[in-house]
């Protein structure tokens, strides 16, 4: 990898993923912790970050973070390698680059994870409340009420005309033994019987 400059592509800061900067901070926190030993290479990472234009290289997998020092430089990293000097020198740490490109990949990783749950949970909120509830065409049963001009009532009669083939099934005689009740034996009226042959 070598220090290089971006040719036609954006070279826009790039965004914090939408996520408030007390979250990217706990990251950060987070990081320094688990990793004690990079604490300053962590944080510094934090500001390459929010100063440096980070870009995708036309190499896969890599990307053009510009230099604190250098505006005009960019260098090729991933979270594990950079083209400065730093890495260069200390091959085995991670330089702020390589941090600032990992603690972007977490936010982005975060804040996709947040739009997912907010999507889910407008899927499953009412469109005029905007609380979550079980829907009717996109409604609360409150707000489907106020559209509809008239309280629902539990207790109503269901305003819906039965076909001719449920009046037939209304008026049948019912079955006398009942073991259409249970769970265990289906009656369909002397189709079979009611029970296995040796259950009373």
């Amino acid at each position: 990898m070598s220090a290089t400059s971006p040719t036609t592509q954006n070279t826009t800061a790039a965004p914090l993923a939408g996520l408030p900067f007390a979250a990217v901070r706990g990251i950060v926190e987070t990081m320094q912790c688990a990793f004690p030993t990079e604490h300053g290479r962590i944080g510094r990472g934090l500001q390459v970050l929010l100063a440096s234009k980070i870009v995708d290289s036309p190499r896969t997998g890599r990307s053009l973070v510009q230099s604190t020092q250098d505006g005009i430089l960019f260098y090729e990293a991933t979270s594990l390698q950079c083209s400065c000097p730093d890495h260069r020198r200390h091959p085995e740490l991670r330089c702020k680059h390589s941090w600032a490109l990992d603690i972007l990949s977490v936010a982005s990783a975060i804040a996709a994870r947040e739009r997912a749950e907010l999507a889910q949970r407008c899927a499953n909120s009412c469109q005029a409340c905007h609380y979550p509830a079980d829907l009717i065409h996109g409604l609360c049963l409150d707000c489907l009420a106020r559209e509809v001009g008239a309280a629902v009532d539990p207790d109503a009669a269901i305003p819906y005309e039965l076909t001719p083939r449920a009046y037939t099934a209304l008026e049948a005689p019912g079955c006398e033994c009942f073991c259409h009740r249970t769970a265990d034996y289906t009656c369909y009226r002397c189709r079979h019987l009611c029970a296995p042959a040796g259950v009373a």
